[in-house]
């Protein structure tokens, strides 16, 4: 690569691949192997000398990778953030074969930021905002190394340097940029998706055990419930084809509140999942402003959630649900012509007479002492899944459960309904809190009683009843159930955990005041620091404060930063020649290139006699200070002949 060096091809790459592994899930597959051969074609060529693509392949290569992008996300996603982030992608890509010069190394680092960058409009976390500045810290790190002698360390040190400068501009812009409720993500339409849905197949939930991230967490006023009364509603399920179960749409609002019993109270924060629904500790007493409560108990909002969220929130542990309404009787629906064998089986409870209680009890006993066994992976059912699982495998998640009981109990006459959620909860001793994960998603029933009103009814408690009380782990057996206390025993996963406990402690105190600030929280936040609604002359004096301070820090540079070199003593003579050369060139005395300051002089007396002594002790002054042994004060010497100097 003539006269640069090999490191700073393999620094660059290196940034290159850390700034495209965020994105790696949302690019294209072809993107990624993409930039992977280009970027290895590139190191090879440095290192093994390989020639580099002309310049017309290169430009091959970008149409050719812009014309797939385009191919990919033509026409109706091209304003997607993931569009942009390919294109980047492909210019990275592209970029690494012509990283001849520092500048397109300069310029090459720049895209890279910009490609990292273009992650937080899409994962707006504290993890990623630390990986985002990183990046930053190795990418600024890398360009002083192109533009200075520096060691590793010292490279870091003064990008930290730049990077400190920035931040009262950045704190001022996060003070003042105006907000809007649902985030970034939600204009971009880039809020991922949880795996929970509307919808229920009795195998789906178990595909969200081996999925640990967050769903939500709840801190409560007062007591936590105990586990077995962590139930969190989500969607009400009412309609049964045979194989999916659907909520049947939102439902009335609901108009008569619940007789609570003894209530609680507490907050819940909730990731962002695209749906409209807000969980909640099993019923909620009533909706908070925005908030829609229907009236089967679930409360949604209005739109998506598409952003972190969180709701105030009262909830009846114990409680009565009052009289039947007319929507109720969606509970007894059958699905036509479907699980003939589990629908018989129901008839045959009423046709004996068997009262509400007593069918409940019977679908209890049946899962209780019928050799059921609970299992995430259970074998594949053939024909009717219903009356497969309860006749045939029978093995099963929760959501193998609750459909098959509600249909047994609807064909007993009993209206039943389905809800989906999650249940359980762990507790976070350093934040007071609990963090409910995606793998305790969770399915049960809901039956409606004469005297009790809807009444909830878990069959997963008579299969494997440690699942309510120790958690999701509790279900596993056997070899799954050895495997986990050999991972607890482990001290590395020890340490894990309690990094982990610590890290969610600090998000659950740290987002509501910097990734979720929203424009309410926003707005209190400046009223705190009296920048108010009617202080808009105080946030203007606050942010020339920030730019000032900014500026002062830049100009001064007490941080350090990029290490500036000091000029020598024959490098300034030199820069003072030059300006006396410069005068006697526009007078008409131009040096050649080929003049050393002593021929120079002799051209000069030649030419203008006049000029001849002065121009004479100024060679010999700097000739001295340049190529002999003059010491630095002589460089004040010609410093005042130069300025003294009017040819």
């Amino acid at each position: 690569m003539g006269d640069l060096r090999s490191r700073h091809v393999q620094a660059v790459v290196m940034v290159f691949a850390l700034a495209l592994a965020p994105h790696v899930s949302d690019l294209p597959v072809w993107v990624v192997g993409w930039c992977l051969l280009l970027w290895g074609w590139a190191l090879a060529a440095d290192r093994l000398g390989w020639p580099q693509p002309s310049f017309r392949v290169r430009m091959i290569l970008l149409a050719g990778g812009l014309a797939g992008a385009m191919a990919d996300y033509f026409p109706y996603e091209l304003w997607r953030l993931e569009f942009a982030s390919t294109v980047l992608a492909v210019l990275l890509g592209v970029k690494a074969l012509e990283l001849t010069s520092t500048r397109s190394r300069m310029a090459s680092l720049f895209l890279a930021h910009f490609l990292v960058a273009t992650k937080l409009l899409d994962t707006i976390t504290l993890e990623m905002a630390v990986y985002v500045l990183a990046v930053v810290l190795l990418s600024t790190a890398a360009m002083a190394r192109l533009n200075s002698p520096l060691s590793r360390r010292a490279a870091l040190a003064a990008a930290g340097g730049i990077m400190l400068r920035a931040l009262p501009l950045i704190a001022a812009l996060f003070l003042f940029f105006p907000r809007a409720d649902g985030g970034l993500s939600w204009r971009f339409g880039l809020a991922r998706s949880t795996g929970f849905s509307e919808t229920l197949s009795p195998g789906n939930l178990a595909a969200l055990v081996r999925n640990t991230a967050p769903a939500f967490r709840v801190a409560f006023q007062g007591p936590v419930p105990p586990p077995d009364q962590r139930y969190w509603r989500g969607v009400v399920l009412w309609n049964f084809d045979g194989g999916i179960w659907r909520s049947g749409g939102q439902g009335a609002l609901r108009t008569r509140s619940v007789q609570a019993l003894s209530t609680v109270d507490y907050a819940l924060t909730m990731e962002p999942h695209l749906g409209a629904w807000v969980f909640s500790l099993d019923a909620p007493v009533q909706a908070p402003d925005g908030l829609w409560l229907s009236s089967d108990l679930s409360l949604s909002v209005r739109g998506r959630v598409a952003s972190r969220r969180t709701f105030a929130l009262r909830s009846a542990v114990e409680r009565h649900t009052g009289p039947p309404l007319p929507s109720d009787a969606r509970g007894l629906r059958l699905p036509g012509d479907a699980a003939p064998r589990t629908v018989a089986l129901g008839r045959s409870w009423s046709a004996q007479g068997l009262s509400a209680d007593a069918a409940v009890e019977a679908a209890m006993a049946l899962f209780r002492t019928g050799g059921f066994t609970y299992s995430i992976d259970p074998p594949a059912v053939r024909g009717d899944p219903t009356d497969g699982f309860l006749f045939g495998t029978r093995s099963g998640y929760c959501g193998h459960y609750a459909s098959a009981m509600a249909l047994l109990l609807r064909a007993a006459g009993v209206p039943t309904r389905l809800v989906l959620g999650y249940q359980g909860g762990e507790l976070n001793p350093l934040g007071d809190f609990l963090t409910v994960r995606q793998s305790e998603a969770h399915a049960w029933c809901e039956v409606l009683l004469p005297d009790r009103g809807w009444v909830r009814v878990d069959p997963t408690t008579a299969v494997a009843p440690t699942r309510t009380t120790q958690g999701v782990d509790a279900m596993f057996a056997g070899s799954q159930a050895a495997d986990q206390e050999n991972w607890a025993r482990d001290r590395w996963a020890r340490a894990l955990d309690e990094v982990s406990v610590v890290w969610d402690a600090v998000r659950y105190r740290l987002d509501p005041w910097i990734t979720d600030l929203g424009p309410d929280a926003q707005s209190d936040l400046l009223s705190g620091l009296g920048l108010g609604p009617r202080g808009f002359g105080r946030r203007l004096a606050a942010l020339a404060g920030a730019v000032g301070l900014a500026a002062v820090l830049i100009l001064f540079r007490p941080w350090g930063g990029l290490p500036r070199r000091r000029a020598t003593t024959a490098e300034k003579a030199h820069r003072v020649y030059l300006r006396f050369c410069s005068r006697l060139a526009r007078a008409g005395l131009p040096r050649a290139p080929w003049q050393g300051p002593m021929d120079y002089a002799a051209m000069v007396a030649a030419r203008r006699p006049d000029l001849a002594d002065k121009a004479a002790r100024v060679a010999a002054v700097y000739a001295g200070l340049r190529y002999g042994s003059a010491k630095p004060r002589d460089l004040v010497l010609l410093r005042r002949l130069v300025r003294r100097f009017h040819p």
